[in-house]
Order: structure tokens, then C-alpha cells, then sequence
């Protein structure tokens, strides 16, 4: 069943039902999400860090945490997944997309890791790919380490085209076709 809008306003919130019954609220991550932010980061394994940033890192803070929360709406879009934890909104997963300048929406996805598996990715990504086709885009774009199966199969069962990247043959760029004609479908 899909997810129902959960209220009507300037920004659309989803509640949405995961495979293992929990529920989370999807919504427009917000500059004031700056601290729930930097718990998710946190918080997430080494190799969900290194798999979201293309790069090992021990921790974001400072200039680049600014950047991850400060959003040009009219360029692109970031969706936070929140649970209630002890009255307070705790992100469990981030989908992000950003105009590129020629015509593709670049977008990022993490999940905590202890909300894999549930669904909550293939939701997130489906709110993305339908914001960049509202936004005009004609492709999709999300790169990944060659190992990270979870996305990688993720993005196949949306219909997502894989390719290595040159540079860096352990990378590869998944794209997605936004224009009805370009589709397999």
C-alpha cells in the first residue's frame, strides 16, 4: 500500500508503513535538523559512512554538516525518514538530490543501519526519482562503490542502467532515465 501524505502545507510529509510494520515520517529535512543530522551521522556503521560519502570518514561537523542541511530548494531536495524517540525526532534515513546543470538530478540515499531492509530505501528513492521528474529532470544519478549490493540492487529493480566509472573502476554510476521515450517500461 502506498504511503499517504501525513498533512498538507508548504512541504509534503509521508507517513509511511515499513515491511516490519514500524512507521516513520518522511518529510523535507530543515536547516533546525542540523543536530538530529549529526546524530544520524554519527551514528551510522564506518562502511555506511564511507558508502554514502565515496570516502572513509570518522565524523562531519563544521562547514561540511552546514552544507548537508543547508538545501537550495530550487536546485534540489533533501528527505529525512524520522521516528520518535523518547519525544524526540530521530532521523533513521536521508535521500538527497541536487540539479546537476544539464539536465540530471544527482541524488545520495542512506539508511541507518539498523533500519535496512525494511523498505525505507526503495521509498525514499521513489520520492526523489518523482521530485526530480516534478523538477523537469531527464536523468537520475547516484554513484556507489561496486560493493555496496544493497543499493545496487536497489537501483536495478527501479530500472537504473549501471556503469563503471572510468577513473575509479571500483565505482560505478547508476542512471535512471526520466523521460518516458528513453524507458524500457
Amino acid at each position: 500500500m502506498p504511503a499517504e501524505p501525513a498533512a498538507r502545507g508548504a512541504f509534503p510529509r509521508w507517513s509511511k508503513t515499513l515491511l516490519d510494520r514500524s512507521r516513520v515520517v518522511v518529510r523535507p529535512l530543515a536547516r533546525t535538523d542540523r543536530d538530529a543530522k549529526r546524530a544520524f551521522l554519527a551514528a551510522l556503521s564506518s562502511e555506511s559512512r564511507r558508502h554514502r560519502f565515496m570516502r572513509s570518514t570518522d565524523g562531519i561537523g563544521g562547514a561540511q554538516l552546514e552544507q548537508l542541511v543547508d538545501i537550495d530548494r530550487k536546485a534540489g531536495i533533501a528527505y529525512a525518514a524520522i521516528v520518535k524517540e523518547d519525544s524526540r525526532e530521530k532521523i533513521v534515513a536521508i535521500g538527497r538530490g541536487e540539479r546537476d546543470g544539464d539536465g540530471g538530478f544527482v541524488c545520495t540515499l542512506v539508511v541507518a543501519d539498523e533500519w535496512q531492509d525494511k523498505g525505507l530505501g526503495t521509498f525514499l528513492l521513489g520520492r526523489l526519482i518523482a521530485s526530480a521528474r516534478n523538477r523537469g529532470q531527464r536523468r537520475l544519478y547516484l554513484h556507489a562503490y561496486a560493493e555496496n549490493v544493497r543499493l545496487n540492487d536497489l537501483v536495478r529493480a527501479f530500472g537504473f542502467r549501471t556503469q563503471a566509472e572510468q577513473d575509479h573502476p571500483q565505482r560505478v554510476i547508476h542512471e535512471l532515465s526520466l523521460l518516458r521515450a528513453d524507458r524500457d517500461d
